[in-house]
């Protein structure tokens, strides 16, 4: 089987961008002036490391992992430099379409509209579209593994596709179907809340459930490559009916200093790990924080406790 895995960029990579290449140091402006200000800095940047080695944390090892079990190619949707493929050399930067980061683009293109950006930044790059490249390849199954910002990216691009090739998609992320065309909704497969469940086989986090939807999917789903979305659709639920719904848990929030203060607090019984010491905030002092936001938070705590040395 002919596979192809579509995933998003991470916020976490191998190598630290340099403040040039974050969005937050863009000057704010409509899309066209950010574009325009973005693009030669990163054509002019040093290609460090291949992609697929740049990105990491536990969402893009998901991928990764469902790439080797199919033997799929895999194409990257990242908001910065538009689509990659998985061993193309590119430069380590920060800009996102995640919501709730700093370098997100958002907070820069004041007039930003996700499918505007994207066709701006392939513009910019000379790239050739999303729809234009799975038609010109011949791939016998798709698999998107994409958060609902990152989707909304290139829907206008899927919705080009024909209905032969848009049937070859599936898609793993969204929770919110409605926020999308009718035409898109059909190809998104049922995973909710049960993925997260105590007797889940995958369970995790938010920032990483579409590629572990994806994994589940390929897993233990999609054994032939003739099975109509109806049957991928119908087998999911059947999958995640045994599962139980997690348990609701009601955290409180707290300012980026208490955070920092409660890291330090139980720095030495998490051992120094962020992701034990999220574990720790979230399980045992019910205090709820994001994903990104608590891994900067972390660093800083880090960095204060090096400079001590």
């Amino acid at each position: 089987m002919n596979s192809l895995i579509i995933t998003s960029c991470t916020n976490r990579k191998t190598i630290a961008a340099s403040d040039e290449l974050c969005a937050r140091n863009l000057a704010a402006g409509n899309m066209d002036t950010v574009v325009a200000a973005w693009a030669p800095k990163v054509k002019c940047a040093a290609k460090v490391r291949i992609a697929r080695d740049m990105y990491c944390g536990r969402a893009f090892i998901e991928a990764k992992t469902s790439q080797l079990t199919l033997g799929a190619e895999m194409w990257i949707i990242s908001a910065g430099l538009g689509l990659i493929k998985s061993d193309s050399m590119i430069a380590s930067y920060n800009l996102t379409a995640s919501k709730s980061v700093k370098d997100c683009i958002s907070n820069i293109a004041e007039d930003f509209s996700p499918n505007e950006w994207w066709s701006k930044l392939l513009s910019a790059f000379g790239q050739v579209s999303v729809n234009e490249s799975l038609t010109n390849n011949n791939f016998d199954r798709i698999f998107a593994a994409l958060p609902e910002g990152y989707l909304k990216l290139i829907e206008a691009d899927l919705l080009k596709l024909s209905d032969r090739h848009l049937k070859k998609i599936r898609i793993f992320g969204p929770r919110n179907i409605e926020k999308f065309e009718e035409r898109l909704q059909k190809q998104i497969m049922p995973y909710d809340d049960r993925l997260e469940g105590p007797n889940s086989p995958l369970p995790g986090t938010r920032i990483d459930f579409a590629q572990r939807a994806l994994r589940h999917f390929v897993e233990q789903i999609s054994d032939r490559i003739d099975q109509s979305t109806e049957e991928d659709y119908a087998n999911v639920l059947r999958a995640l009916e045994p599962l139980k719904q997690p348990r609701k848990i009601k955290r409180t929030s707290k300012s980026d200093k208490e955070i920092c203060e409660l890291i330090l607090g139980f720095w030495e019984k998490s051992d120094g790990k962020s992701g034990k010491a999220l574990r720790i905030l979230r399980d045992e002092c019910q205090i709820a924080c994001e994903q990104g936001r608590f891994a900067a938070l972390f660093r800083s705590v880090k960095r204060g406790k090096d400079n001590e040395i």
